[in-house]
């Protein structure tokens, strides 16, 4: 926050410490702060004011550099979260992506795929889960940290429509959730985003071809969440149009403004534009690579960082791997059918964990070779197919599994009495070798 002073001529910044700036005595005058107060009595910043008059304590131990300022960031009145969820236009341009969101799903045969990028507790997802009929939507709300998650989860429980919640702190994407969105949603009314260049570049990476983008921002960039203390670049309406075309998106527009200054705008992915299917490519791989080499899951990242000699950062990108790709326990979707379900049961027994979801990766959840070669047995034992083991590596989530089995199940035949299909399988692997 003392940098955004700084930047306002309110502070200067000598020697590493600050002192009081060009603007210091104007700021601090007592009859122009009255006069303020004056000009936004009954207002809809009033209770801004009075927000920011109760936390003055908490103000100037951040001014002091006491205290970070990023405390203010789960503050329930003076977040960005709390803060944008007060203005006017922020609400109407999310009843207008509530809307738009309601057209998109009418007439589908299953729930439209809807995410969003949060960055507070779940106000955004509540409001505009409230516009929309009930079961119109599968939404998965993408929080930056476990604290928010939790906050979120108790919100979206108490709000009437089935959601989930995930965390996403890097913009490297899963697979469960690559490509898989029909529209995305971003608040950044406040500029509450972090980074705004990481995350327009992973937008891409979660719509469906043809997916809709909905992001709120601002004709101009707002002071009113600077204290709390983020320190990433803060982008207008028309900064995050520019940087959306950049990143490959179409028919990027202002949707509607309001008179307080809260924009929409509206992207799409090209209809016509790729998508990558975990399965495709690891069969690919699957053909060039020995089955240990076959990742257990994939992480796509928007780009490879680079080092200060221009050359691929390999720890970086390894962390961004790592950061981004699911956890033990995050994919909420239960599994659909007989098939899905038994696998998921045969996962509890054979992992020791509870039921996974369909999205959930085998290996992520703490398989192993040893393990696989138990999980085979069972699938013989419960529903008579035999899975070769290099399969097993291809499809290493409940749903994917599934799909294997379903597929292999007509010609599978009955185990003979060495424990093989009928059509005989033979495949070497090394144990422990995942």
């Amino acid at each position: 926050m003392a940098g955004e002073l700084a930047e306002r001529d309110v502070l200067v910044r000598t020697a590493g410490t600050y002192a009081p700036g060009r603007r210091w005595a104007e700021v601090r005058d007592g009859d122009r702060a009255a006069g303020l107060r004056a000009s936004i009595s009954d207002g809809r910043l009033e209770s801004v004011v009075e927000a920011w008059t109760r936390a003055m304590p908490v103000l100037l131990a951040v001014l002091r550099g006491e205290t970070s300022a990023t405390v203010l960031l789960d503050d329930p009145e003076l977040s960005p979260e709390s803060l944008t969820d007060a203005l006017p236009g922020a609400r109407a341009c999310l009843e207008r992506t509530a809307q738009a969101l309601q057209e998109l799903a009418q007439g589908r045969p299953e729930p439209l795929a809807v995410a969003e990028w949060g960055t507070g507790s779940g106000r955004t997802a509540v409001r505009l889960l409230d516009a929309l009929k009930p079961g119109t939507v599968d939404y998965l709300l993408l929080t930056e940290s476990a604290s928010r998650r939790t906050a979120a989860d108790a919100r979206l429980s108490a709000a009437g429509h089935p959601a989930r919640t995930a965390l996403q702190t890097a913009p490297g994407i899963p697979e469960a959730r690559l490509h898989r969105f029909d529209a995305v949603a971003v608040n950044d009314a406040l500029h509450g985003l972090p980074d705004p260049y990481a995350v327009a570049a992973a937008l891409p990476l979660l719509l469906a071809p043809g997916g809709h983008l909905f992001l709120v921002a601002r004709v101009a960039v707002s002071p009113l969440g600077l204290p709390a203390g983020r320190t990433g670049d803060r982008l207008d309406a028309g900064q995050w149009a520019d940087l959306l075309a950049r990143e490959g998106l179409t028919d990027v527009r202002r949707a509607h403004t309001e008179p307080d200054g809260a924009v929409l705008l509206t992207a799409r992915r090209p209809p016509d534009a790729p998508r990558l299917d975990a399965a495709t490519l690891r069969q690919q791989l699957a053909e060039r690579l020995p089955a240990h080499m076959i990742p257990g899951t994939l992480v796509a990242l928007p780009e490879l960082s680079l080092n200060a000699n221009g050359k691929v950062d390999r720890r970086r990108v390894q962390e961004l791997l790592t950061s981004g790709a699911e956890q033990p326990g995050a994919s909420c979707d239960p599994p659909r059918g007989a098939v899905e379900e038994t696998v998921a049961e045969l996962w509890a027994e054979v992992l020791g964990v509870p039921a996974a979801g369909r999205d959930a990766n085998f290996f992520v959840q703490g398989g192993d070779s040893v393990l696989a070669t138990r999980l085979v047995t069972g699938v013989r034992r419960r529903l008579g197919v035999e899975l070769p083991m290099r399969q097993v590596l291809r499809a290493p989530t409940v749903a994917a599994m599934g799909a294997l089995i379903e597929r292999l199940r007509p010609g599978a035949g009955v185990p003979d009495a060495d424990g093989r299909a009928s059509e005989g399988y033979s495949e070497e692997y090394e144990e422990g070798a995942l």
